[in-house]
């Protein structure tokens, strides 16, 4: 490895510190090579680490952004020079904030602006928001360069962010992990009853020399479930909730079958009238609400064959009940849905606004999604929510400015909702975001029926808070980053 001094010294790195420029890394074990190459505008200008196809996908988030220690005072700095004048003056003398940081942290996996932001207010008690810093600005040779090569040590591509390139290359990796499983024997299909003892939380698949991690799931393929493997333990978390939960379904094939007849009988009008849907549709979610709440509602993700016998055994004489009573709540606000349709048809142009409002909100409560994760509590308010529809709709005429007002407040909360449709979800994120949602319609009660009480105490306040907390979490633990 050769370093130009003169060239460091000139990106304001002291002599004397080449024992700080490591020609590898190490992660969980596995160890990647690094390069140095000095040459301003020059596509590997900086630090960059060879990373083989195989292993891109189980890589740290964050962690690469430390860089090597060489040259992570100096990033440091950079950084907290981006910030906005009125918070940058809070840190100065930069170098001497950013020497005391140093003294106590270290490469990480978690985001570097981050723990910054967090040793400044310790030694400050000044707040940085993740909006302030502005990373981008930063020349390209602060950003670790990553060099993608194939089995052949060829490279095939490169790019300064990780996550650019997992994204790029995520259908070849996936591939390739379920080629290697497939030759390991460890993938299968059509599986129809949990005939296995236990799903491994995680694999280590032989690739020649190397060996790559993946994480086995168990895979939802509706008359069957299938064994596949991740490359993602979050995501294969998240499929194996939804798989072992057709297992369940496959195993209770009686009662599916009972539901799938009874359930809504004869309401086929009224469904169409209320313009919410096909029965069948509606029945299937309610058959998939009614085995998750009665089997799998406080469990965990399950791996071995008696603890999923366990959970069955536990919960599947409660499934039928479940599902005629949520059936049951669906079918008593049909009537009233079918009358504000009627009304709203009557109100014509001049509420146009508010009916497509009170459609979308209407198409959100029986979506199949909906109904399918609701569970009783949630649908137990669909009377009283459906009633504030009738509240609402009964001040509308005189009172079109005033509503015209509350559903700009509450697009507030929905836009950036709109800005995370299609992001691959943790589970825990996902179920985060339906509670918002669930607060939404109580908010929704707040605003055009306060007579009707809310549930919970819901406020602007509150909301706005409760959605930092969720967008603090998708920037840092959605599985597309992850």
């Amino acid at each position: 490895m050769c370093i130009n001094k003169d060239a460091l010294v000139l990106r304001g790195l002291a002599e004397g510190e080449e024992a700080q420029f490591p020609e590898s890394i190490t992660w969980d074990g596995i160890e990647y090579e690094l390069r140095y190459h000095f040459q301003p505008g020059h596509a590997e200008d900086g630090v960059s680490a060879i990373i083989p196809l195989a292993l891109l996908h189980q890589l740290p988030r964050y962690f690469y952004e430390w860089l090597v220690p060489g040259m992570l005072r100096d990033k440091c700095i950079a950084l907290i020079k981006t910030l906005p004048k009125q918070t940058r003056r809070h840190f100065v003398p930069v170098p001497d904030y950013v020497d005391k940081i140093l003294l106590h942290v270290g490469a990480q996996d978690r985001a570097i602006t981050e723990v910054l932001a967090e040793q400044l207010k310790r030694q400050t008690g000044i707040s940085v928001s993740p909006e302030d810093w502005k990373a981008e600005k930063l020349d390209p040779w602060y950003c670790m360069n990553f060099v993608l090569q194939d089995d052949e040590g060829k490279t095939i591509a490169m790019a300064r962010t990780l996550e650019q390139l997992q994204r790029d290359f995520k259908q070849q990796i996936s591939a390739g992990l379920e080629q290697q499983a497939s030759d390991d024997s460890i993938s299968r299909q059509g599986i129809l009853t949990w005939d296995f003892d236990e799903l491994p939380q995680e694999v280590q698949l032989k690739r020649g020399k190397i060996t790559i991690k993946a994480w086995p799931a168990l895979r939802d393929c509706g008359k069957s479930v299938a064994i596949e493997v991740l490359d993602n333990p979050l995501a294969a978390a998240k499929v194996t909730r939804e798989g072992q939960l057709r297992l369940a379904m496959l195993k209770g094939r009686e009662q599916v079958k009972y539901l799938t007849k009874n359930l809504l009988q004869g309401s086929e009008l009224a469904l169409k009238a209320a313009a919410i849907g096909r029965r069948e549709e509606l029945v299937d979610a309610l058959i998939l609400s009614s085995f998750h709440e009665a089997i799998f509602k406080n469990t965990e993700v399950i791996r071995r064959q008696r603890d999923f016998d366990v959970a069955y055994q536990a919960g599947i004489g409660n499934v039928v009940d479940i599902a005629q009573q949520q059936a049951m709540i669906v079918a008593s606000v049909l009537p009233q849905l079918h009358h504000h349709q009627k009304e709203l048809r009557s109100l014509g142009l001049k509420a146009i606004y508010a009916k497509d409002d009170i459609d979308q909100q209407v198409n959100w409560l029986f979506s199949v999604k909906t109904l399918s994760t609701a569970g009783s509590e949630n649908l137990r308010q669909y009377p009283r929510l459906v009633q504030g529809i009738q509240v609402r709709l009964e001040k509308l005429v005189s009172q079109i400015a005033r509503d015209r007002d509350c559903i700009g407040q509450l697009m507030d909360f929905y836009e950036p909702l709109k800005s995370i449709e299609g992001q691959r979800l943790t589970y825990e994120l996902e179920q985060a975001i339906w509670d918002f949602q669930w607060l939404l319609e109580e908010y929704r009660v707040s605003l055009f029926a306060q007579q009707l009480k809310t549930r919970v105490p819901v406020s602007e306040k509150r909301l706005k808070k409760r959605w930092l907390e969720i967008h603090d979490s998708l920037r840092r633990y959605s599985i597309d980053g992850a």
